[in-house]
């Protein structure tokens, strides 16, 4: 499942019309369907919002709807495309934690982002530079450690500044 752009992604009026599409197109039996749905729903929150209209949520919580859906619809994988611009501090948090959740439970998780410091919590950072990778590993030594070639980290040698309050 890949995760970007949720207000491109929401197709339904309402909360509960959106996470039922996939699945109803995905021939889930209606009992099945209701079932995934709200317990997807509980798991990132948005129970509540059920009968409230797509357009009525903020960015995050539109994030957490297409989140929602995935999980709903049994996705081992997901993509997450650049899944906290445009969110608000608050909202960044929200996304990022119901990732590291999916993420504990067994989701695969590749996460594409420009904000530095929600690399920290990865298992592994690949940074690629015009094609080229040119790190594959932890996050702390891709914040940290200085190449001897550069005396740069690799954070910095992409032109990035390493989170410091992971120091």
């Amino acid at each position: 499942m890949v995760l970007q752009h949720p207000e491109t992604q929401l197709v339904g009026e309402t909360v509960h019309e959106d996470i039922l599409f996939g699945l109803e197109h995905a021939g889930v039996p209606v009992r099945e369907m209701e079932h995934r749905a709200l317990s997807a729903l509980k798991q990132v929150g948005l129970e509540d919002w059920l009968d409230s209209p797509c357009r009525a949520l903020s960015g995050g919580q539109k994030q957490l709807l297409a989140l929602a859906g995935c999980i709903s619809a049994g996705s081992s994988l997901l993509i997450l495309d650049e899944a906290t611009s445009m969110l608000d501090k608050a909202s960044r948090s929200a996304v990022m934690k119901q990732v590291q959740e999916l993420n504990k439970r067994g989701h695969t998780v590749i996460w594409i982002t420009q904000w530095m410091e929600e690399l920290y919590p990865a298992d592994r950072v690949l940074a690629l530079h015009l094609g080229r990778k040119i790190y594959d590993g932890a996050p702390i030594p891709f914040f940290y450690e200085r190449q001897k070639e550069t005396g740069l980290t690799a954070c910095e040698d992409l032109g990035f500044v390493s989170p410091m309050q992971f120091v």
